[in-house]
């Protein structure tokens, strides 16, 4: 099972970080003649931070977990597994690769040795998760305590409910979509196969917290990359950075190229509040006839054995809208 997270602390381009949980087998992709080192091959190309172990990375027993954790170029997690000398039981992600120390610890269902083959897991120890993270939690300092398990819904959610002070569960295993809150901790699972991602939103609150805290830990400009409506909705967030990052995306909401201008100028004036803040256009999506397809195109081309039809000269409209925007904004 494929089940991404991706956590996002900051402008999409620098600060998503990638967790994963058992992804070395029952891909959406893959099938028969399964290749479980082209999946490590390819997160390593990603830059994935952690991942967690899953109950399948056993089926071939503990010498294929070996081999594949000694692949990855990252580290694959379960605090409450021991025996297994590759294994980590965490991984702190610390400034400046991130705002404030992260602690993500990873977690495995205890339920493997019976779900496996007849000593698949010879040698391998399981404990208790809530045990294990509560162990961790107080061995390790951290601004926020993330885990990323592979023990099913039931089990995260009685997780929130008996280890306080977790941030996030990025869950896996029962193959349930999963978004609640549980004791102040917000539980995530993605269902199975690559079929959903993710998404886990911060109240105001949370986000001041966060906010405040990367302050302390950096002496550059610290903002947060928003649409332009969040702005709009809480005005309060705005007295808690140095300038307002802000994301206008016309094509998302339904503005044909050519209105794209108009419709990101009218966007940007709103912002504007007559208080000084600066405001730093991020990101513009004005059309995906463009660059953003000529990927998909070209490799579809190639299968089709046809001339691709994302040429530069189809790419000019929105290039054209770009630099009408930026010059716009220049001249504003």
């Amino acid at each position: 099972m494929l089940a991404v997270h991706a956590l996002h602390l900051g402008p999409l381009d620098n600060n998503t970080y990638l967790i994963v949980h058992e992804p070395t087998r029952e891909t959406a992709v893959v099938d028969v003649g399964f290749d479980p080192e082209a999946v490590i091959e390819a997160m390593n190309t990603l830059g994935f931070d952690a991942m967690a172990l899953g109950n399948h990375e056993f089926d071939y027993g503990v010498g294929n977990v070996v081999r594949l954790v000694r692949q990855a170029k990252f580290p694959v997690l379960a605090a409450n597994a021991s025996g297994i000398r590759e294994v980590k039981p965490y991984v702190v992600l610390a400034p400046p690769r991130v705002p404030c120390r992260i602690a993500v610890i990873g977690l495995i269902t205890t339920e493997t040795p019976f779900i496996t083959g007849p000593g698949a897991t010879k040698g391998v120890r399981f404990s208790d998760p809530a045990e294990a993270t509560r162990a961790l939690m107080k061995e390790v300092q951290a601004d926020l305590y993330i885990v990323v398990s592979h023990i099913g819904r039931d089990a995260d959610l009685r997780l929130a409910a008996d280890v306080p002070g977790i941030a996030l569960i990025a869950g896996g295993h029962s193959h349930t979509p999963v978004v609640e809150r549980v004791n102040g901790t917000l539980v995530l699972q993605t269902h199975a196969k690559s079929l959903s991602l993710a998404r886990g939103d911060l109240t105001l609150e949370e986000m001041i917290v966060y906010l405040k805290r990367a302050k302390r830990f950096t002496r550059v400009p610290v903002s947060t990359a928003e649409p332009w409506h969040v702005w709009l909705r809480y005005p309060e967030l705005a007295k808690h950075v140095d300038f307002i990052t802000v994301h206008l995306l016309p094509y998302w909401e339904g503005v044909p190229v050519e209105h794209a201008v108009d419709y990101a100028l009218a966007r940007y004036d709103e912002l504007v509040d007559g208080k000084g803040n600066n405001i730093d256009v991020s990101k513009v999506d004005v059309s995906m006839n463009g660059i953003e397809l000529q990927d998909r195109e070209f490799f579809a081309a190639i299968r089709e054995r046809r001339e691709p039809n994302a040429s530069l000269a189809q790419c000019l409209p929105a290039m054209r809208t770009l630099d009408r925007l930026e010059r716009s904004l220049k001249e504003a």
